[in-house]
């Protein structure tokens, strides 16, 4: 089987994800990049839409995740694998990235993030 990539990188959503105080009450930015590992269905011949993957829709499931506050990027990044993988049957692969800006660590740190890759 052949298969084609699509992703995602550098969406950015201001949110309310950490477990500490201040982190649920001021929030952060935070980046997703996320690329998928989709079934190649011939879109090259056929050029249809309905054919691959919307990443379209793939934006709305990370924005509409990263709306309701979460103590981890963990449980982030799995919430939306899972979202993807379901809502998509043509999906064989999810690898996300999810990034905390400025997290906070005492000391100068640039972003803290989680990376997961879920296979079906």
């Amino acid at each position: 089987m052949t298969g084609i990539q699509i992703g995602l990188a550098g969406m950015e959503f201001f949110a309310y994800h950490g477990c500490y105080p201040g982190e649920k009450e001021q929030g952060n930015w935070f980046q997703i990049d996320i690329q998928i590992l989709a079934k190649d269905r011939d879109i090259a011949h056929s050029d249809e839409l309905s054919l691959t993957t919307d990443y379209g829709a793939i934006y709305q499931i990370c924005r509409e995740e990263m709306e309701v506050p979460r103590n981890l990027l963990e449980t982030v990044s799995g919430l939306i694998a899972n979202r993807v993988m379901q809502e998509f049957p043509e999906v064989l692969e999810v690898d996300i990235r999810v990034s905390k800006k400025n997290p906070p660590i005492v000391g100068v740190v640039k972003e803290s993030w989680v990376r997961r890759v879920v296979t079906r």
